[in-house]
Order: structure tokens, then sequence, then C-alpha cells
């Protein structure tokens, strides 16, 4: 009986096992069974497990989903949501997570709505009125990223490819981070960097999420130490800032057309033909999608190229987000993507 005794409470441990992990996404879940994840707010967002209909109105939660093989189970997308280039078929219902349709969204009845901050408190209380849970998070925080990815994985089931994501970007950042930490031990210098954003002279201290990448690619953010999180400085202070590197990043939908006219704007800018950075050739243009959950290694390559070409000439960006692209959604999708987009200027 003892004997007898011991193998059920074996049994039982395991069966207990068996469950959490599916309850955890780290197995096919058992029918009725849920989730339990945090976002960027520190909300507690409880899903079924696996979710089977959701709705994105963030393109790069839309691409994450994608990514880890769930768009089957899109329901609904913004419509800056347009890639993968398949997406654009998915219906679109709202213009972005600041500009949503929510009774459109609850006719859906997903099992879950994904957005960033911009989405409003009042909408996800209206989608919890109706029993529907909302996911808030950022794609464009590099900190936020793995967790993201990992979060995402859980929710979809999909702990295996969420952490192949995973780790394809811990090894091109590890890669970054390696040569930058060898730069200070030997006591290299770090190039001074104006970056801006959003419109002229808009930038960013060291409070924001554009600041990691520039510190984080060995570059010296010049308005790190700026009072104000996204401050707009004047002309004669970048001038006399006279930074060594000047980055613009563009929206994600912004054409090859714009991004030359935003560089030639910056270049063209009065007294700035003496700025170090413009005398120098080294102004860039960088759209923002390169910088979003799993491709968050290929803006940080650009950045790190650019500001220590002597250290990271062996490594190819272009060839990096070309290399994920493809194992995730095949040759095709790149090839239409180098046909269609351009993702920095000028180009290398």
């Amino acid at each position: 009986m003892r004997k007898h005794g011991v193998i059920l409470a074996i049994l039982g441990t395991l069966l207990f096992c068996l469950v959490l992990a599916g309850c955890t996404g780290k197995t096919s879940a058992p029918s009725g069974k849920t989730v339990t994840v945090f976002d960027k707010s520190g909300t507690r967002v409880e899903v079924p497990c696996p979710v089977e209909k959701v709705i994105s109105v963030n393109s790069g939660m839309t691409a994450l989903i994608c990514a880890l093989g769930a768009k089957d189970r899109l329901v609904g997308r913004d419509i800056r949501s347009t890639f993968p280039s398949y997406t654009k078929d998915i219906e679109a219902v709202a213009e972005s997570s600041a500009n949503s349709n929510v009774e459109l969204m609850i006719s859906k009845k997903p099992d879950l709505v994904v957005a960033d901050p911009m989405f409003y408190p009042q909408h996800r209380e209206k989608l919890s009125a109706a029993g529907i849970p909302s996911y808030v998070d950022s794609t464009s925080d590099p900190e936020r990223g793995l967790t993201l990815i990992r979060n995402f994985g859980l929710m979809f089931d999909e702990n295996e490819k969420a952490e192949e994501l995973a780790q394809f970007v811990e090894r091109y950042t590890g890669v970054v981070d390696q040569r930058i930490k060898r730069l200070e031990l030997e006591g290299g210098s770090k190039p001074r960097v104006y970056f801006e954003w959003h419109s002229p002279y808009k930038t960013a201290s060291a409070e924001t999420s554009f600041h990691k990448p520039i510190a984080q690619a060995g570059g010296i953010n010049i308005a790190a130490g700026l009072p104000v999180h996204t401050p707009r400085v004047s002309s004669e202070w970048v001038v006399k800032q006279n930074p060594d590197v000047i980055v613009n990043r563009i929206s994600g939908d912004a054409t090859l057309e714009q991004m030359q006219q935003k560089w030639q704007e910056i270049v063209s800018r009065p007294g700035w033909d003496k700025i170090e950075a413009v005398r120098n050739g080294r102004v860039y243009i960088i759209k923002a999608d390169v910088f979003l959950t799993f491709r968050y290694p290929v803006g940080l390559l650009y950045y790190a190229r650019w500001f220590h070409p002597e250290l990271f000439q062996d490594i190819d960006p272009a060839a990096v987000h070309q290399e994920i692209i493809e194992k995730l959604f095949g040759p095709d999708e790149w090839q239409w993507l180098a046909k269609h987009e351009a993702f920095i200027y000028p180009p290398e």
C-alpha cells in the first residue's frame, strides 16, 4: 500500500507539472486554461492560452505575431500594419493605437487586443467590460524588447519560436556590447551624436528609449543631460555642440524620396556646414522599423557601423536584416522589401 501511495504521489506531481506547463504556454494548453503576463505599465493581463483570435493595432506587434507563426490568428489590424506584406489582406479596424474603433474591435470577438501606449485607458475599460483583455506595451523600447517577445510566446503558446527570436536579438546585441566594452577598456574615443526625430530640432534625453541604442552602439548623446525628455533645441545649440554624427530617425512609412528630402534639409540648414558631421559626410536617416522587437539588432548595428566603422566593418546590417526576414517569412518577403523599401539613407 505504501508503495502504491508513493506511485500515486509521483503521478500526481507529474500531472500538476503538465498542467502548469500548459498554462505557461510551454506545451499545448488544455481547453479553458489561461496565462498571466504583465505589460509595460505593470498591468496584470490574463488571457486564454493559447490566444486564437487577436487584434493588433501596432505594426511592430503585428510583425511579431506573424514572426511567431500566428498570422492566421489575426482578425484585425491598424492601417500601419503592412509588414509582412500579406497582412494587408487582414481587415483594418483602426488607424493606430491612438485612433481605434473599439466597437468594431468588440464585434470581432477577439481573445485579445494588443496595442502600444498610445491606446487610451478608456479603450481598455470598454474592452474589459466586454470581457476582452488588452495588452499594452512598447515595441520601440529596447528595455522591453526581450520581455515583449517572450510574453507573446507565452500568450500564443509559441515559446520555442519566441526563444529563437530572443536568441537572435541577444546574439547580435551581444556582439555590439562586447566590442564597445573592449573599446572602453582600451580607452578608445566615442563620437558625439545629435539625434533627431519627429520634426526639426526635436531630440531626446537619456530618459527616453531613443537614448539606449545610441549609448549601446558606443555613441555619446549630446542631449542626454537635458532636463526635458524630448526637447526641441535650437539650430544654434546644435552648431555649438558640433556633433561628430547626426542621425534622424524617420517614420516607418517614409518613402525613399522623403528620406532623401530629409537628409538634404538637414545638411542645408544655415550654419550647419561648419558641423563636423556635415563636413565629414556623417549624416544619416534611418527608419524606425529596424528598431522594433526582433529587428532591433539591425538598427543597433547600423548605429555601430556609423559610430565605429573600424570596429564593425566586418558586419553588414543589411545582411543581418535579410537573414532574419528570410528565416521568418521566406526569400520572397525579403525580395519584396528590398524592392519597395529603403531603410537607411544614404545607402551603403
